[in-house]
């Protein structure tokens, strides 16, 4: 896992990058009609930390059991997909280094569904490749939004209560309003110990 700094200037982190030395799935690029050659693949995947987009879960019922209506908007933004245009060319300078071609690594051009009319490894192609392909990292946080009451997307307050409700708590990743520069497992560990200690407290003065 590796990490750049945002182009903006910001000291944070924009883009982290994700290495896999195996297949997940039944091809070489992910598509489902495409038929692997069983040869040997590594898979450097940038992934987006700092987004501008913002997407929605609505409920559709009343019903606690029923699926939300997810919007998730990705890539509203160009300098979003400019980004990871970016982290894929980072990932090409990885793979011609010395040390992965001395271990035999290539790049493999393949044809991405829909892009067929762009010219392979220009900027346009892989703008098109990223609007085809991109997909959630599994690290989503924000749809219990931590923040102010004047907050119209706020749903749990400083304390992790739910806003309109009594005895209710909110304490996972879903309260974090921004997504840190990295996996989430830390952050939410942080926000699990801070609410069970908020539980504590609370419990300890309705007692005294």
């Amino acid at each position: 896992i590796g990490a750049m700094i945002a182009p903006n200037q910001e000291k944070v982190p924009n883009l982290q990058v994700f290495f896999s030395g195996l297949q997940a799935l039944k091809s070489e690029t992910g598509s489902p009609d495409e038929i692997d050659d069983y040869n040997r693949h590594m898979g450097i995947s940038p992934t987006l930390l700092k987004t501008k987009s913002s997407g929605a879960i609505l409920l559709e019922s009343n019903d606690p059991l029923s699926y939300p209506a997810i919007y998730s908007n990705y890539l509203s933004y160009p300098e979003e997909v400019d980004a990871l245009i970016k982290g894929i060319r980072l990932a090409q300078k990885i793979v011609l280094t010395n040390a992965l071609r001395e271990a035999g690594a290539a790049i493999t051009p393949y044809i991405v569904k829909g892009c067929e009319d762009r010219i392979w490894d220009t900027d346009e192609f892989w703008a098109c490749a990223v609007r085809h392909q991109t997909n959630p990292e599994n690290h989503q946080v924000g749809t219990c939004k931590i923040g102010a009451s004047t907050d119209h997307f706020a749903v749990v307050d400083s304390s992790l209560r739910v806003y309109g409700t009594s005895n209710l708590r909110v304490i996972d990743a879903s309260v974090l309003p921004d997504l840190p520069s990295g996996n989430l497992m830390a952050p939410t560990i942080m926000v699990g110990e801070k609410g069970a200690d908020m539980i504590r407290t609370a419990w300890r003065h309705s007692l005294s």
